[in-house]
This record gives structure tokens, sequence and C-alpha cells, in this order.
């Protein structure tokens, strides 16, 4: 803050033609000064006030998308029913796509690649607009300069921005949905499956090193990394 001040002590001073090193004494120039002080000092006071009405906006919104996640997560199939039955809302072109998708490949099947991209898209979108939501935040505090308060032009802009958030979502659903074939999500399983596979030999490698195959090169170094992937030096994990 008191950076701030000095700033306009220079621009005073030097408008006035006084050295920098002089000692103030005019009290229209302190009081001036003590003025401009206060409002900045209470501008960034009231900036402090605010950010648990900041948190509460982002509350409220985190509850809707976490209960939305959750329900389709833990309910099944029919959770994913029902969110797709809420954003169709009984268009008759998607419930062609919806109807011909359940001959092909089956009702459960189908049900099932739903339930996983619904959960994909959210998790997408929500990721995007916390980012947003935090941009928005640091950035908003300056409309007061413009005498607009801070707090109510983030739960304005917040609200537009949810709103536009849940139609992205809920459009990149249904853009996805005709492309829905059978075997969906088989490669992002199967990398899963490959990254966990790695995370247990990796982990097992510290106290049960019979239980991972032994790895043996004359082309690696002592002090090479191991090629199992474990991370430690060749001589400290297989060539132990």
């Amino acid at each position: 803050m008191r950076v701030f001040a000095s700033d306009v002590v220079k621009n005073m001073m030097g408008k006035l033609g006084i050295p920098e090193d002089e000692a103030i004494q005019n009290k229209l120039i302190s009081r001036s000064l003590e003025t401009a002080q206060e409002k900045i000092e209470g501008f960034h006071f009231d900036a402090r006030k605010h950010v648990l009405s900041y948190d509460d906006v982002m509350t409220q919104q985190r509850a809707y998308v976490y209960g939305t996640r959750r329900e389709v997560l833990m309910n099944g199939l029919d959770g994913a029913k029902a969110y797709l039955a809420e954003i169709v809302a009984g268009d008759p072109e998607v419930m062609a796509h919806i109807e011909q998708k359940i001959a092909a490949i089956g009702e459960e099947e189908f049900y099932r690649a739903v339930k996983r991209l619904i959960l994909q898209v959210i998790d997408m979108m929500w990721m995007e607009h916390l980012e947003s939501m935090e941009y928005m935040k640091s950035s908003v505090n300056l409309r007061a300069y413009g005498q607009r308060e801070p707090l109510v032009e983030y739960k304005k802009e917040g609200l537009r921005m949810f709103r536009e958030m849940k139609e992205s979502v809920q459009g990149e659903i249904l853009r996805i949905l005709p492309t829905i074939g059978a075997g969906a999500f088989v490669k992002e399983e199967e990398q899963a499956r490959k990254v966990v596979k790695q995370a247990l030999e990796i982990g097992g490698g510290e106290g049960e090193k019979s239980a991972a195959t032994p790895i043996h090169s004359d082309k690696i170094g002592r002090n090479d990394p191991c090629s199992c992937g474990s991370g430690k030096k060749y001589k400290h994990c297989h060539g132990a």
C-alpha cells in the first residue's frame, strides 16, 4: 500500500517543483495523501472480506456437479438412463439414434458406454470451468474502479459461465452419442489396466523382488537406470 502512496507523493512533488528529499509540510498535501491511502486500503479490505462469499458461489456450483456425477456413478445404468433422458428431452432425432444403437449393440452395452461418456465429459468441462472461474475472480475486483460491486459482478458472471458449462456438457454428450459403438472405451480401459499393472510391479519391487521378472543385460551399466522402470539404478535393483 505504501508504494502506491509514494508514487502519489512523487507525482505531486514533481508537478509542484518540490525536490524529492524535501520534507512535506503542506497540510493540504498531507490530507490528500491520507485520503488516497484510506481509499486504497478500504478497497483491498473489501476484497478480502468477500473471499468467503466468493467461496459460497463455488460451493453451490460444486454441489450441483458432484451431485449429478454421484447419481450417474452410483445408480448403475439407471443413472445414465435418467441423465440421458433429461438432456434428450424427447428429441425425436436423438431418440432415433438411441434406438438404433440399442438395437445394434444391446441396451446394457449402450448405457454402459453412455455412463462413461457422461462422466468423462463432466470431468473435462468442470476442470475448464474451475480455471475460468479462478481467472474471473482475480480480475473482477478491478471493476470496483468502475463503481461496480465486485461480488455482484462475480455472482452474475459466475452464474452465466456455469449455465454455459452445463449447456456445453449436454451438447458434447449429444454430439458424441451417435458415434458410440460396440467396444467403446476399450482402449481407455486397456491403458488404465496397463498403468495399474506397472504401478503394482514398481511398488512390489521394493520388498518383493523375487515376484518381479529378473531383467539382465550386458548392455546395461551398473549405474544406468534399471530397465524394469523402477527408477532405481541397475546395481540397486535387478542387478543387485
